[in-house]
């Protein structure tokens, strides 16, 4: 979003941002680490939830954490899409979660349509 503002002018409340297929915030499963290191870069405590029965385990909410950088952003909360699937609980996407090493992969991209 920065490098499309700066390069081409770009102003973000014009910008259109989906999510594709992604896990989901019931299926990433962190530790201490990962939560302190997104406490010290300024995310809320609220895209964590404590996993019971597993001290210093937490579910981490990927798609509200890019969700809230893109806000930050200047895009409009009504140009941000999500398609809801969770690539963990749906096996006709592929998760290394999941699936380790058997996992395919996914690609993700970004463009620019002349208007």
């Amino acid at each position: 979003v920065r490098s499309m503002r700066d390069r081409y002018s770009v102003d973000p409340r014009f910008l259109l941002a989906a999510f594709g297929p992604c896990i989901g915030g019931r299926c990433y499963e962190v530790g201490e680490d990962v939560r302190d290191l997104y406490a010290r870069s300024g995310f809320p405590a609220s895209l964590f939830s404590p996993i019971p029965g597993r001290p210093g385990k937490y579910l981490l909410d990927l798609q509200a954490a890019a969700r809230l950088q893109l806000l930050g952003l200047g895009i409009r909360k009504e140009n941000i899409f999500s398609i809801g699937i969770c690539t963990h609980c749906d096996p006709a996407y592929p998760s290394y979660r999941r699936d380790k090493e058997d996992c395919g992969r996914m690609l993700s991209f970004i463009g620019i349509v002349p208007a």
